[in-house]
């Protein structure tokens, strides 16, 4: 039997790391896109192929590993939408690819956190979407105390984003209001994912 494929999404600064977290609390398999991404982005072919698309060139870390300015590419990827649309065309197949790989290996319910879940079409990849949201002057505060970005940056990355504001819910995805304590938040999650896996 097929697992059941959930995404976890939302708007950055939402607070679906915040969700997930709570998944995992409840002994669901939970898997990052971000981390596939950055487990691909080990392999230099890979990885030279979303530099040249990117327009930024491959460095060494303080470790000698290979990797590139993800400041500078976020700049060049939220300003140009050529660029983003050419690198999601490039990386999702080859992410999703992979997540499938690993979830295969997973027993019951698989979550899945997925930053850019609309953006790149892939929803009705997933069984079930459930999306974070969070009162858009509580994002800047948190984005700013966890990433130190100005308010410029985040108003650019949020621009660029899917627009949740008139999102509803049906069938086929859950909206979370992350609008109270992290206990509220706790027992929403907790909530939706009874009511999807049940």
């Amino acid at each position: 039997m097929q697992n059941k494929l959930i995404a976890v999404t939302g708007g950055i600064g939402s607070g679906k790391t915040e969700a997930v977290e709570i998944i995992k609390s409840m002994g669901y398999s939970v898997f990052s896109l971000d981390k596939i991404y950055s487990d691909l982005l080990k392999n230099f072919s890979f990885l030279q192929e979303v530099c040249r698309i990117l327009k930024v060139f491959p460095i060494k870390d303080e470790n000698g590993n290979w990797t590139f300015d993800h400041r500078a590419a976020a700049e060049n990827a939220f300003t140009d939408g050529k660029i983003k649309a050419e690198l999601n065309a490039f990386t999702h197949p080859k992410i999703m690819k992979e997540f499938y790989k690993r979830a295969e290996c997973e027993e019951g319910a698989v979550f899945c956190e997925v930053p850019l879940l609309y953006e790149s079409g892939i929803e009705k990849d997933f069984d079930f979407v459930i999306v974070i949201t969070r009162p858009l002057e509580e994002r800047f505060k948190g984005i700013i105390s966890r990433d130190g970005l100005s308010r410029e940056e985040i108003e650019k990355r949020i621009n660029n984003q899917f627009d949740y504001t008139n999102l509803r819910p049906n069938e086929h995805t859950i909206v979370i209001e992350n609008d109270g304590s992290p206990e509220v938040l706790g027992e929403r999650v907790k909530s939706a994912v009874e009511k999807i896996t049940f």
